[in-house]
C-alpha cells in the first residue's frame, strides 16, 4: 500500500510521522498501552497480610485492580471510538497530546518493569508513589516520562493561553526545566553509582542491592557448614549495621573479617568468622541470632554494640518523611532530588548525628538496669555454649563532645557493675576526628578506617585473653 500524505492531516509529511500520528493522535495507543501495562503490573503483587482472595490479595488491593481494569477498558473504548474522528492539521512534534500520550506509554512500561523487578513495587501507587522506584531501569524511564509529560503540558497550555502569557509561561518553564534536569542528574547518578546514606532512601537501597549479598540464612556472610573443619576455630560477631558493614563495599574491610585475618596470622591457626547482623536490630534480636548460632559452636562471641541497641525500651519517633500523605512525604517518595536535598538539609540541622531529638535513653538509670539484664542473658547464653564472649561498645562519635563520652562511660560503668565482660574502646576512638571515621557525610556508620582501627584494638585484647585461656587449659 502506497503512502498517501493527503490522508493524514499533519504538516511536514513522511511515512514515519504518518505512522506516529496515526498511533498516538488518532488511535491514542500511547495511553491505551500505558494504562494496560499499569493494570497488568497490579496482578504481580501479593499482599503481605490479609490475603482473603485466592490467598493473594486483600480486598482493598483487589478493588484497586478492578478500578485499573475499568480504567483500561474506558481508555481502550475511547481510543476505539476516536479512531474515525477527524483531527485538526498539526505538526507532530508541536503537539502537546503527542508528548502526553508518549509519557503515559513510557510510564506504564516503567511501572510494569518495576513490578517485574520486585512484585512489591506493584503497590507503590497505593501510597501515591508515581515516579519513585528502586528498579534502576524503571527509575530512568520514569524520568523520561516526566520530561515528556512536562513538555506536553507546556505545549498544551501555551497553545490555549496564547502569546500574552508568553513571559509567565517561559519563566515557569525555565524553573521546571531546571528542576527536572536536576532530578535527572541525581536519578541517573544514583542508579549508576549509589551512595549508602544513613536513611532508607533510594540511594541506600540501591547501594545495598549492588554491594550486599546474603547467604541462605539471610545474613551478609558466606555460607557456613554446621560442623567445624578440624584445626579451625570460629569467631562469631553479632550486631546491627555497624557489624553488618553498611557502607563498606567489600567484606574484606569489615571488622569481623579483619579480626579473623589478624588472629589467623598471630596464632598460626585458621579462624573462621561468622557474621549475624542486620540493620534496625536491637539486643532482643541479637539474643535470637545468638540462639540460632549455637549450632556452629563458636569459640569467641563478639557483640558489636551500638548506642541504639536499647531502642526497644525507648522507641524513637518514626521518621515521618516515609509515611503519610503530606506534601513532603509524597515528594520524598517520588523524587530522588527531593530525597537528597531533604537529607542534606537534615544533616546540616543535626549538630549531633544519631541523637533522638535530644532524648538519650541512657540517661535513664532504670532503663539502663533493665537493659543490662538482657545483655547479661546474652553473655550467659554465649558462655553456656563454651564460648569466650565480649560486649564491645563501638561509637565513632566520641570526639564530637561530652554527651557522647559521658554516655559511653555510663554504659561501661553499668556493664561492669552487672559483671558483663565489656571491652572499652573509648581511649582509642575519642581522639580520632568523627569526619575521618564515617562512610560519608550522610552516613554515620563506620568506614573502612574505623573498622580497621577497631579490629586492631579488639585483636590485641583477644590475643591476651585467648593466650590466658589456652594457657589455663594446658596447665589442666
Amino acid at each position: 500500500m502506497m503512502y498517501n500524505p493527503e490522508a493524514y492531516p499533519f504538516t511536514g509529511g513522511g511515512a514515519m510521522q504518518a505512522f506516529l500520528y496515526r498511533c498516538f493522535l488518532q488511535y491514542h495507543l500511547g495511553r491505551t498501552i500505558g494504562v494496560g501495562f499499569f493494570a497488568v503490573s497490579l496482578f504481580l503483587y501479593r499482599s503481605f497480610e490479609r490475603r482473603y482472595l485466592w490467598d493473594r490479595w486483600s480486598y482493598q488491593f483487589f478493588a484497586l485492580i478492578i478500578i485499573a481494569a475499568i480504567l483500561f477498558l474506558v481508555v481502550a473504548f475511547g481510543a476505539w471510538r476516536a479512531r474515525m474522528k477527524p483531527c485538526e492539521p498539526v505538526r507532530l512534534l508541536r503537539s502537546g497530546t503527542f508528548y502526553l500520550e508518549l509519557a503515559i506509554l513510557v510510564w506504564g512500561v516503567a511501572y510494569f518493569m518495576s513490578a517485574l523487578d520486585d512484585p512489591a513495587n506493584a503497590a507503590l501507587i497505593t501510597t501515591l508513589n508515581v515516579f519513585g522506584t528502586t528498579s534502576p531501569v524503571a527509575a530512568c524511564l520514569q524520568w523520561c516520562s516526566l520530561v515528556m509529560a512536562c513538555l506536553g503540558l507546556f505545549i498544551s497550555v501555551f497553545t490555549k493561553l496564547g502569546k500574552r502569557w508568553t513571559n509567565v509561561l517561559v519563566s515557569v518553564a525555565a524553573l521546571v526545566v531546571v528542576v527536572v534536569l536536576l532530578e535527572g542528574v541525581v536519578r541517573f547518578r544514583t542508579t549508576i553509582a549509589p551512595v549508602a546514606w544513613d536513611y532508607p532512601a533510594y540511594s541506600s537501597i540501591l547501594w545495598e542491592r549492588y554491594y550486599v549479598k546474603f547467604n541462605r540464612q539471610v545474613f551478609r556472610d558466606d555460607e557456613h557448614a554446621v560442623e567445624t573443619v578440624p584445626g579451625t576455630r570460629r569467631l562469631l560477631m553479632i550486631g546491627d549495621p555497624f557489624a553488618f558493614g553498611f557502607g563498606i563495599k567489600s567484606l574484606d574491610n569489615r571488622m569481623d573479617v579483619l579480626i579473623g585475618k589478624e588472629l589467623t596470622r598471630a596464632t598460626n591457626e585458621k579462624w573462621e568468622t561468622i557474621n549475624m547482623s542486620h540493620g534496625g536490630t536491637n539486643t532482643l534480636d541479637h539474643l535470637r541470632y545468638l540462639q540460632q548460632a549455637q549450632q556452629y559452636r563458636p569459640d569467641v562471641v563478639l557483640l558489636l554494640y551500638a548506642f541504639n541497641d536499647m531502642n526497644y525500651l525507648c522507641p524513637p519517633p518514626p521518621r515521618k518523611e516515609f509515611y503519610g500523605f503530606g506534601i513532603s512525604s509524597i515528594l520524598f517518595r517520588n523524587s530522588y532530588l527531593f530525597q537528597e536535598a531533604y537529607l542534606r538539609l537534615h544533616y546540616m540541622r543535626s549538630r549531633y548525628p544519631g541523637t533522638q531529638n535530644g532524648i538519650d535513653p541512657y540517661n535513664d538509670s532504670s532503663l539502663l538496669v533493665r537493659h543490662m539484664k538482657d545483655l547479661s542473658e546474652f553473655v550467659t547464653l554465649a558462655e553456656r555454649g563454651g564460648a569466650f564472649v565480649k560486649i564491645i561498645p563501638f561509637d565513632i562519635r566520641l570526639s564530637l563532645g561530652t554527651p557522647f563520652r559521658d554516655r559511653y562511660e555510663r554504659f561501661v560503668t553499668a556493664a561492669t557493675a552487672a559483671n558483663i565482660p565489656v571491652l572499652s574502646l573509648e581511649n582509642i576512638l575519642s581522639g580520632l576526628p568523627y569526619s575521618r571515621l564515617t562512610t560519608n557525610r550522610l552516613n554515620a556508620h563506620p568506614n573502612e578506617l574505623a573498622n580497621q582501627i577497631g579490629a586492631d584494638a579488639i585483636t590485641v585484647q583477644l590475643l591476651k585473653e585467648i593466650e590466658a585461656i589456652d594457657g589455663g587449659r594446658s596447665v589442666e
